[in-house]
């Protein structure tokens, strides 16, 4: 049977030997030449989405077992075909689409370079982009400013005398104030208990300033609360000092300040802490919780992470948003709150969102090499309104308050 020619050392279909060429040959040579981890890895990903393409056409022709396929022979129509897939069967986006395609151009075209004997390959051919316009959209969180704050609060003080209109106008309200119902869902955490050294840690304290966080300073999931990476942000790289710890810098926050390398751009960017950021970062803060213990150090854990993330999600009561670019139902997700941070950022300080996230901060020349935004920075941290929900903590000495969240 031909079935049998797949364990046969002579005969190596198309994907094994991509991926057997791949970790061989590919990831050495991108390593000399000082490629990312992070990049590997997404070439990795389309290796594997190229395998899984192989693995599907051979199960669904079962008896036209499909030809066995040399490195080689892999031609313009195989990897248009296995575009189509990643489109219509996964459903994936242009843009990671792309991505795929291009991870196995980018094998092809390292395994020509390297000429290994081992690997017989043609050039790769090329495959123009799909557009990549119509992206997901840009969803964001929204929350009251202090007018409807104080509706808010003249609302709810009339408790069973409210009328009808009162009463939808408070649904109105509550509705809006998406930030603070994610952060108040929090409530319901009930991972991590314990930390990844083994110290008991509060879930619902963790996850209320890892929202404060993300919605704040836009950080990458990976390089704030990492869950199957080494590199995050530490206890080391978080200074109550008033005085920048940038060397030769001379802004003062009177919160403090924090530091991170972003693992995809590998850029360090310091910035200063917002009052509320400060108060929930201390609250999570222990002796034991020091130097380069992770701020949240969580159990390394993908599968617990995300779990507990969409069971705060479901007790905030977000229904999935219907997203016009692509036709999918889309949860919200950590990226979202990243998105909401740029938003609010650049709308209160037009040009900031790209700073805080650790993008460019300008395209010319003045920008790139000689102004120095630290101290617009440090005034738009303190001037950055905020949900009221998240003020509690200022005031340490009211313990009760903490009771409202739990």
């Amino acid at each position: 049977m031909n079935l049998v020619r797949v364990y046969n050392p002579e005969f190596v279909s198309s994907e094994a030997s991509l991926m057997v060429a791949f970790e061989t040959v590919v990831i050495p040579a991108m390593r000399r030449n000082a490629r990312s981890e992070s990049t590997i890895n997404e070439v990795r990903r389309g290796v594997r989405a190229w395998c899984e393409y192989h693995g599907k056409t051979a199960l669904n022709t079962r008896i036209q077992y499909p030809r066995v396929q040399g490195l080689a022979d892999i031609g313009r129509k195989d990897i248009l075909a296995f575009r189509d897939w990643l489109i219509t069967d996964r459903r994936f986006p242009n843009v990671r689409a792309n991505k795929y395609v291009a991870a196995v151009q980018r094998c092809l075209k390292v395994l020509e370079y390297e000429e290994s004997p081992r690997f017989e390959v043609s050039s790769p051919p090329s495959i123009r982009r799909l557009d990549e316009q119509s992206r997901e959209t840009k969803f964001y969180l929204r929350f009251l400013d202090s007018e409807q704050q104080k509706r808010l609060d003249e609302l709810l003080a009339l408790g069973s005398a409210i009328t009808v209109d009162q009463s939808e106008e408070l649904a109105q309200l509550r509705h809006a104030d998406e930030l603070s119902r994610i952060y108040r869902a929090a409530s319901v955490a009930v991972w991590p208990l314990v930390s990844r050294s083994g110290q008991e840690i509060d879930p619902v304290a963790q996850w209320q300033a890892a929202i404060v966080m993300w919605a704040t300073y836009g950080l990458r999931t990976q390089d704030q609360a990492a869950y199957d990476r080494q590199s995050e942000l530490t206890w080391s790289r978080v200074s109550w000092q008033r005085e920048t710890p940038q060397v030769g810098y001379h802004a003062q926050s009177e919160w403090g300040w924090f530091s991170v390398v972003m693992q995809k751009t590998k850029r360090l960017i310091v910035l200063p802490l917002s009052q509320i950021a400060s108060a929930h970062l201390r609250a999570i803060q222990t002796p034991l919780f020091q130097g380069q213990e992770p701020v949240f150090n969580w159990p390394r854990c993908n599968r617990n992470f995300y779990r507990q993330w969409y069971a705060i999600v479901e007790a905030a009561k977000f229904p999935a948003k219907f997203d016009l670019a692509n036709g999918h139902q889309i949860k919200l997700q950590i990226k979202h709150l990243r998105k909401t941070a740029a938003t609010w950022h650049d709308h209160y300080e037009p040009g900031l969102g790209s700073i805080i996230l650790g993008h460019t901060c300008g395209k010319n020349i003045t920008d790139k090499h000689y102004r120095n935004p630290e101290l617009r920075l440090v005034a738009a941290m303190g001037a950055l309104p905020v949900p009221e929900s998240w003020r509690w903590l200022l005031d340490r000495s009211n313990h009760k308050q903490k009771l409202l969240f739990r």
